[in-house]
């Protein structure tokens, strides 16, 4: 079991999956996506990730690229309830760390 500090948490109903970033006691950043436990990262979790249960450990530029391409894909590919939430796990997740996506909504319209 890998432990980590929850900056911020975000279920999104739509998307059916918990989300969630930190950082470890050794200050490396981690992304958590998941179905189950968002607390709880397991080595299989990081080795072996799935669409559906899966974490990153790494700098603040890998992680931000993991967000920004993964889930933020639904911005683009999803359905219109889909690319709604996307944008908010997007952003939440990012102002935990103090950032705004790359992307703006107006953009992507």
């Amino acid at each position: 079991m890998i432990t980590y500090e929850v900056e911020t948490f975000i279920y999104s109903d739509v998307l059916d999956t918990h989300y969630a970033v930190g950082k470890t006691k050794d200050g490396q950043y981690v992304y958590v996506w998941t179905k189950f436990d968002h607390e709880k990262i397991t080595k299989d979790m990081i080795e072996s990730p799935t669409c559906d249960n899966g974490a990153m450990i790494g700098t603040l530029d890998e992680i931000v690229d993991e967000i920004e391409e993964c889930v933020g894909s639904f911005r683009y590919h999803g359905d219109e309830a889909q690319q709604e939430a996307s944008w908010e796990v997007v952003e939440e997740l990012l102002s935990a760390f103090g950032l705004e996506s790359r992307y703006k909504r107006e953009e992507m319209k």
